[in-house]
């Protein structure tokens, strides 16, 4: 451990007591920090809750992410000679409400959905696939593991991923 002569005791003593103003700045500043963000969480959350309808309405959008706060101008002033001004609440999409990128995904699954041809599905569970309803299934991701399983017969009704579809 190295030791301190008498001039570096006090030069240390010294730079202590001119910095302790910039010390209790911090400390005060620390404390506004944890209020704030405090206060920022609780409001957050009441937040949150409050755009939950929203949310499950738009596939997660919130209301900061679809409406813009406008403040416009009237051109008329009051009586102290500022300007009366005008909020309006407006879609940022105003032709598809929801960003365009989640809109034309949106529509690509009503698309899909509404068509009448053939699918294509995949059960990643099971690691099968099939081009359609009532047709073989063959394991093709794991070889060692394939196995066919058989057409349902007359007697057994076909389901199809489309007979569930909720919009239908």
């Amino acid at each position: 451990m190295k030791k301190f002569n008498k001039f570096e005791l006090s030069n240390i003593k010294r730079t202590a007591q001119n910095l302790y103003t910039f010390v209790a700045k911090k400390e005060k500043i620390r404390e506004q920090i944890t209020n704030l963000q405090e206060e920022y969480d609780r409001i957050d959350k009441m937040q949150e809750q409050w755009e939950v309808p929203i949310r499950t309405m738009t596939g997660g959008y919130s209301t900061e992410d679809l409406v813009e706060r406008q403040v416009l101008g009237t051109g008329k002033y009051d009586a102290n000679g500022k300007e009366i001004k005008t909020t309006k609440y407006v879609f940022r999409y105003p032709e598809t409400i929801l960003p365009p990128m989640a809109a034309e995904e949106n529509t690509n699954l009503q698309e899909v959905a509404n068509s009448e041809a053939p699918f294509e599905s995949v059960d990643e569970f099971h690691g099968t696939s099939s081009s359609g309803p009532g047709e073989n299934l063959v394991m093709e991701d794991r070889p060692d593991r394939a196995e066919v399983v058989a057409e349902p017969t007359a007697a057994e009704p076909v389901q199809t991923e489309s007979d569930n579809l909720p919009w239908e």
